[in-house]
């Protein structure tokens, strides 16, 4: 397990700073949701952390100066599902989960039997086999996302990062996701830091949430410390309730000023109707 240290980093885009002097400590082996309004930085930093982009300050994994790595030392150790990954129509899935063996593969080298081995194992681990030579073309969304991070897995790389990663998926879809890594995280280990647009499902899964607002860390916590209504109108300009759970878990709902049937619309609630129905069928 590997631990995830942030010092003062920030990334800038000419006179923008899209990550503003930021310093966290994502402990080794939980679940960390990033979650903030649109423009937070969320998608530079989780950048940042895979060394695709520059910036100062010091990021380092289990006390190792991020600069000290190379590309490839980088990549065995973090690896990232993008909001919207590069994916060949035509490549079949087989081919594209072993992409992920590629820090392990020599220049000009080819795959070894190991490598084979991880990818059969981790296909057969997300239910992937009856995929395996079919093009990405011919994917539902759903499958599509468990084929990238099936690549992402097969890195065997402690640190997981998710960019957004049920964005375009309906409900069933984004459980099915997101327990898997929930169960990752759990028994492999993972630490795992996910940009998360919608709240109750960050609220729900990560273990500890990280909000940003114009690329400062503002809050830092468990999601009931976090999730507070007011919070998140401070920051996202938004009227919410916070509810619990049977299980612990945050819901975030959000509310509205003016509802159908208060009175300045002239409609009546349900109840209004109810009433009248009973009154006429006694008299």
């Amino acid at each position: 397990m590997i631990a995830i240290s942030l010092s003062n980093v920030t990334v800038s885009f000419g006179d923008f700073d899209a990550v503003d002097d930021l310093t966290a400590e994502i402990p080794a082996g939980q679940w960390v949701g990033l979650i903030g309004p649109n423009g937070a930085g969320k998608t530079s930093l989780l950048r940042a952390v895979l060394g695709l982009l520059p910036h100062s300050g010091r990021i380092s994994l289990d006390g190792t100066d991020h600069a000290a790595l190379t590309r490839r030392d980088l990549s065995r150790q973090v690896a990232l599902v993008p909001q919207t990954p590069v994916c060949p129509p035509e490549m079949a899935v087989a081919d594209y989960v072993l992409l992920g063996r590629t820090p392990y593969i020599s220049y000009l080298g080819t795959e070894t039997v190991h490598d084979i081995e991880v990818v059969a194992a981790i296909i057969d681990r997300l239910d992937l086999g009856h995929f395996v030579r079919r093009p990405l073309r011919t994917l539902s969304g759903g499958e599509l996302q468990r084929v990238v991070l099936a690549r992402a897995l097969a890195q065997q790389a402690p640190v997981l990062l998710l960019d957004e990663p049920t964005s375009a998926l309906d409900v069933g879809h984004q459980q099915q996701v997101l327990e898997l890594v929930d169960e990752l995280c759990r028994h492999d280990g993972l630490t795992v830091v996910a940009a998360m647009h919608d709240l109750t499902l960050a609220g729900q899964f990560a273990d500890r949430l990280l909000l940003m607002s114009n690329g400062r860390s503002v809050a830092m916590g468990p999601p009931a410390d976090v999730l507070t209504e007011h919070t998140i109108s401070e920051h996202y300009g938004a009227s919410v309730r916070v509810l619990r759970d049977e299980c612990g878990g945050v819901v975030v709902v959000p509310t509205r000023a003016h509802t159908r049937g208060s009175a300045d619309t002239g409609l009546t609630d349900d109840t209004g109707l109810a009433d009248e129905a009973s009154a006429d069928a006694r008299g």
